[in-house]
């Protein structure tokens, strides 16, 4: 039976543990899901894989005040100029009680720790 890398797409054999063309490790780790495509038989459920869990953080690059309207609109994939403005007029209808979730959201949220803070860049 052959496989394909993850990396290249390379066919290779089911017992190979590297990629012949391009080295990468082709052996499925425990709980990833097998390198060959699910067979397409009528009434075949696929296996129960877990969901990619998509943390919210607040944005160290993106923010005006504390980084939760940033951290909102990468969580949801959205325009990070149209949740400040949401943000806004929530803050306005609601006598400012919106305020009160902004600051506690950014007390709990920590700051996403796979951007790179735009005072420690090198210039």
């Amino acid at each position: 039976m052959k496989v394909a890398c993850p990396s290249c797409g390379a066919t290779n054999e089911s017992t190979a543990k590297f990629c012949s063309e391009c080295g990468a490790h082709i052996v499925p780790l425990k709980g990833e899901p097998p390198n060959h495509s699910p067979p397409t038989q009528p009434g075949y459920n696929a296996p129960p894989y877990a969901p990619i869990e998509k943390k919210f953080y607040r944005s160290r690059n993106n923010k005006v005040f504390l980084g939760v309207c940033g951290g909102l609109a990468k969580h949801f994939d959205m325009d990070p100029d149209l949740v400040r403005v949401i943000t806004l007029l929530l803050f306005l209808f609601s006598g400012g009680s919106v305020l009160i979730g902004y600051l506690i959201a950014a007390l709990i949220f920590p700051y996403d720790p796979n951007e790179v803070s735009p005072t420690t860049l090198p210039s």
